[in-house]
This record gives structure tokens, C-alpha cells and sequence, in this order.
């Protein structure tokens, strides 16, 4: 079955009777959903829904490329902006799209921002459109092996072969400055006025001036960058074995902690959330020198996920172990919710509440921070996917997709949904 079949399948639900939903609320009224539908023939879709009624406005039997400013449908000869919200093609500009993982992955191949879409090719072309009319503005040919790595404040950054950057005027293509570091296939992080290099490889972090390409420090880790975060005036970089902070300013190593498996969660209030799954516990250090303040073990940590939310960080573990929250400033425990089943589909959150299934497959609201659960919602088949789209609630079964109240977890619409192996939404 094609997917433009399946989704013509989808027809919007009365809402549930008694239930208002005429009055207005904050934040996006829309839900845009992507979704793949297999994974070994890569087939895809995309649908918008009116977060109202359910009602659907617009969709496409491909994954479209999205952010806040701009949608694009990548076809395999042109490429087209739409309104999601109103199903309005903008524009189609004809393309030579020969990239096949573009059509599948477009957020890896295409980058854009509200003036400008850039069009990466495997013949080393780089084309930019215009965002408002789709026209072409200008093509650059980039040396071989090269790639785009982040298009920010008006320029594009370009990684090239021998740890060169090379940065774009987004306005014309032309080159504004070349500089060559000493990082195998670097990647870039822009983090208010710094331009931040590291490397995946052992090597020095280096941060440039994203105006001239000029170096303003570079320092040597002694360990690869799997990731890296920056909290308040510092950077922190996680490796394999290590994970090292650096004050933004200077370069200067702060502190430095070796573990294997450490991962940094979150800045709060001059503490720094380390995740120890080797170990199991979560670990709060001090932000300026590194110095352990407390630790917490964990149950069945190999499986946890770690999220800090409302003086909390919970975790939450395998089918066996409870949903954990802990309090952060002291390290104790502020309570836990033994029905927590982990992976069956992982929690979602807004300010006030987290949301889960547990292990009866109901959908529970738990309020934070006192941990109390507000209500439980039986559902025939157990939800897959959970969306907080402002202050309202959408999630995703194996039959259906449905507006849940958040205040009392009733239906407000629901509808059957396509066929899916991976789903994503955001609101609009």
C-alpha cells in the first residue's frame, strides 16, 4: 500500500461529547507529524492536523524537512515550500535532486533558515534558493569530500578535507574567510560569539572568530568529543573515557573527570548533572571546579534515560525498576513511581507534569514536583508516542492518533492513524 493511500484513510472524529473545545489556547495550533512507515524500503509520510478538532490540512508521501521558519517537501526533481497549516504550496522550484538519502533524510541533506534553503549535491555543488520565492540565488562548487556542517547569523559554515572551515556569505556564496585547524573532519558549534571546532578524534578544541575565521584559543582535551554542551560561560566536552570543562572565554581547562561512560545531563543554579551509567548514579558537581557534591545510585541504570525537570532529575529504568525522582539540590529521593514501564514509550513533559505508560499499558499523568499521579487513562491499545504541542496533549497508538485533556486525560478528538515504524511531531 502507497502511503498517499493510507493517509487518504484518515478522517477526523466528532469530538468527544461534553467536551469544549471552542475556547482558544496558547502556543501552536497545529501538529505536524512525520512519520516512516518502514525501515527497509524507507517509505515515508507527513500530515498536519488542526490541534482543535484533528481535522487534517495538509499531507505528503514523503518526510518533510522542518523548522520554525520554513517547510520543504524534497521531490525527486524539485523541491517545494508549503503552509502546513493551510496544505498552500508556496513555491516549486525545479532541482536536480540526485542525492537518494535526500529524499529520505532530509534534515542530514538540506539546511535552511527564513531567507535562504541550501541544496548540498554529491557533484560538490551548492545551491542556495531564495526562502520566499524559491528563484535561485547563487551556486558555489565546494572541493571534494566537503560537506555543510551549520548555516547561522547570516553564513554558512563548510567543513573541507585537512581540518579546513570555510565560511560562506549566505547573501552571495562568496568565500568570507578560510581557516585551517589542526581537527580531523571538525564539528562546529556557534555559542554566542564563539565559533567552537572539536573533533570526534583526539585533538585540541578550537574556538574562532565566526566574523573573520580568526583563532581566539585552542586547547588540547587529550580525548575525542562525542558531545558537547555549554552552560554558563563554560564548555564541557564528553569523550569516551573523560569529560572536560573549558572556561568559553579563554580555553582554559576548569576541570576534567575520567569515566567511561559519563554523560553530562544539565546545568542548574552552578551545578553540573553527570549520568554514570557505568556505575549506576547520577552525579552533581560543582560548575567552577568539578568537586562532587553528591551522588545517587540508581536501579538498572545501564537502561536509564535522565531528564531535569522542576528541581527534579528522574530516570527512568527497565521493565523491573521504578521511575525515580531525585531532588537536586540535596541528592535524596523525592519519591518514585514503581508502575513506571520504561520504553514502551519514553515519558513526555511540559512545566507542571510528566506522562507515562505504565505497566498495565495506561497512559498516567504524574503532577511535579510532589510526584502525586493526577489521573490514569486505559486506552484499548497501548500508546506508542506522546506529544506535549504547547498546552495540549497528542499521542500515538497502534490505531489512532488523539487529543488527550491534560487536566483529565478525556479524548477531545481522535482518529485512526497510517500504518508507522517511527514517528515524530511538533506543533506549528
Amino acid at each position: 500500500m502507497r502511503s498517499i493511500a493510507i493517509l487518504s484513510l484518515i478522517v477526523p472524529a466528532l469530538p468527544a461529547a461534553g467536551l469544549d473545545t471552542s475556547a482558544r489556547s496558547s502556543g501552536p495550533d497545529h501538529i505536524l507529524i512525520r512519520i516512516r512507515i518502514d525501515l527497509d524500503t524507507q517509505r515515508c509520510a507527513s500530515l498536519c492536523l488542526r490541534l482543535s478538532d484533528g481535522r487534517q490540512t495538509w499531507s505528503a508521501d514523503t518526510w518533510l524537512k522542518a523548522n520554525p521558519d520554513i517547510d520543504l517537501v524534497a521531490r525527486r526533481d524539485s523541491i517545494e515550500r508549503v503552509d502546513v497549516r493551510t496544505g498552500r504550496r508556496l513555491w516549486s522550484a525545479k532541482q536536480k535532486v540526485t542525492i537518494d538519502e535526500f529524499i529520505l533524510w532530509p534534515d542530514a541533506q538540506c539546511f535552511s533558515t527564513k531567507d535562504i534553503v541550501l541544496l548540498p549535491d554529491r557533484d560538490g555543488t551548492l545551491t542556495a534558493l531564495n526562502a520566499a520565492t524559491g528563484a535561485t540565488a547563487w551556486v558555489v562548487t565546494l572541493p571534494d569530500e566537503s560537506s555543510v556542517e551549520l548555516v547561522d547569523g547570516g553564513m554558512t559554515f563548510v567543513r573541507v578535507p585537512g581540518g579546513v572551515i570555510t565560511c560562506l556569505s549566505n547573501a552571495t556564496g562568496a568565500t568570507r574567510w578560510s581557516a585551517t585547524t589542526k581537527l580531523d573532519g571538525p564539528a562546529l558549534t556557534r555559542i554566542g560569539r564563539d565559533l567552537i571546532a572539536t573533533s570526534c578524534n583526539t585533538g585540541p578544541v578550537v574556538s574562532l572568530d565566526p566574523a573573520s575565521g580568526a583563532v581566539r584559543w585552542s586547547t588540547d582535551i587529550r580525548h575525542p568529543a562525542s558531545d558537547s554542551q555549554a552552560h554558563g560561560g563554560r564548555f564541557l566536552v564528553t569523550g569516551a573515557a573523560a569529560i572536560t570543562c573549558l572556561d568559553l572565554a579563554t580555553g582554559a581547562i576548569e576541570w576534567s573527570l575520567d569515566g567511561e561512560s559519563l554523560r553530562c545531563q544539565g546545568s542548574v543554579d552552578g551545578r553540573v548533572f553527570l549520568f554514570d551509567r557505568a556505575n549506576g548514579r547520577v552525579v552533581c558537581v560543582d560548575e567552577q571546579t568539578g568537586i562532587e557534591r553528591w551522588s545517587a545510585g540508581i536501579p538498572g541504570a545501564e537502561n536509564h534515560a535522565v531528564h531535569i525537570q522542576a528541581g527534579l532529575i528522574m530516570a527512568t529504568g527497565s521493565e523491573s525498576t521504578p521511575l525515580i525522582a531525585i531532588d537536586i539540590a540535596t541528592g535524596k529521593r523525592a519519591w518514585e513511581y514503581a508502575e513506571a514501564r520504561a520504553y514502551a514509550c519514553l515519558p513526555a513533559s511540559r512545566h507542571d507534569a510528566i506522562f507515562l505508560v505504565n505497566r498495565d499499558r495506561n497512559l498516567v499523568k504524574i503532577n511535579l514536583p510532589s510526584g502525586a499521579v493526577a489521573w490514569v487513562r486505559h486506552f484499548d491499545d497501548e500508546p506508542k508516542r506522546i506529544w506535549p504541542i504547547g498546552d495540549r496533549l497528542v499521542i500515538m497508538t497502534k490505531s489512532e492518533i488523539a487529543r488527550i485533556s491534560p487536566a483529565t486525560g478525556e479524548t477531545i478528538w481522535s482518529q485512526a492513524r497510517p500504518e508507522y515504524f517511527y514517528a515524530d511531531a511538533e506543533g506549528r
